[in-house]
Formats: C-alpha cells, sequence, structure tokens
C-alpha cells in the first residue's frame, strides 16, 4: 500500500506471503518512480526482529537507487524503440520514394509494414467509391486464397 513495513514476527502478519518456511522477519520497502508505486523491495530473515530503522533507512536508499536505474532503463529501452522505429519508417519512404509507378509503391508499402510489424502478411484496400467496397490492391505475404478473396 505505499509503505514502508518492519515485520518482526510474518506468522502474526496478516499480509506476509510465505516464500520460505523458516522466514520469521521480513522488511519491505515500497519502489516508487517518479511518486507512482511501482513494486517493492523486500527482504526476509530466518531470525525473529532482524530488521531495525537502519535496515529501514538502508533498504530505502537502495529501493531509490534501484528506481532510479529501472526509470533510466525504461527511457533507455523506449528511445531505442523510437529509434528504430523512425529509422524503419525512413526505409519504408525511400522505398515507397524509389518505385517507379503505383503497383510498385503499394507493393513497397505492404512489404516495408509487413516487415516493421513483424508480420506474416500485410494487405492494402482501397475504397471503391462506385461500389462502396473495399478493393485490394497490393499484398505481402498472402496466400492464394486471400488474394482471390471478393472485396468487401
Amino acid at each position: 500500500q505505499g509503505k514502508s513495513a518492519i515485520v518482526p514476527d510474518v506468522s502474526a502478519d496478516k499480509r506476509y506471503v510465505p516464500v520460505h518456511e523458516h522466514t520469521r522477519s521480513e522488511l519491505a520497502v515500497p519502489l516508487e518512480i517518479n511518486g507512482v508505486l511501482s513494486g517493492v523491495v523486500n527482504v526476509d530473515s530466518d531470525k525473529p526482529s532482524a530488521f531495525d530503522e537502519n535496515d529501514l533507512a538502508l533498504l530505502t536508499e537502495l529501493a531509490s537507487q534501484a528506481a532510479l536505474v529501472i526509470h533510466n532503463a525504461f527511457l533507455y529501452e523506449k528511445s531505442l524503440i523510437r529509434a528504430n522505429l523512425f529509422e524503419s519508417l525512413i526505409t519504408v519512404g525511400q522505398a515507397i520514394n524509389s518505385a517507379v509507378d503505383l503497383d510498385e509503391a503499394l507493393a513497397a508499402i505492404t512489404r516495408e509494414a509487413a516487415s516493421l510489424m513483424n508480420a506474416k502478411t500485410c494487405a492494402l484496400q482501397l475504397l471503391d467509391e462506385s461500389s462502396s467496397h473495399l478493393t485490394l490492391v497490393a499484398s505481402h505475404g498472402a496466400g492464394e486464397a486471400y488474394l482471390n478473396k471478393p472485396g468487401v
């Protein structure tokens, strides 16, 4: 619930979930990232009343540092994903721009979209305004049954 806890006797605490049968005491500290509860760091001991306020201060500092590391790792991973996405979008744009005609451009769109999304297939359908149906104009990785399917 977002509060630290020194539990001198886990058998007397309803909140305790046994991890090891010999655990007698526990110290739990919330893991907060930008003020948002994101987890908990807890340590257990086979000795009753093994933890005190000094241990709480130490684990609180460790949890604070851990939260910072986790947050930075998340930001780094997010920036890598964005960089990869931008790189993929540039590749898609280059493939589309190098197409000499519309069919080649549409084929490039479906091929690159499937690659970008790690998908086996991609289909591009355009609305035929005269019939109000979608018509398949390009696909990548689609089987014959799909390609011969009537428009929707």
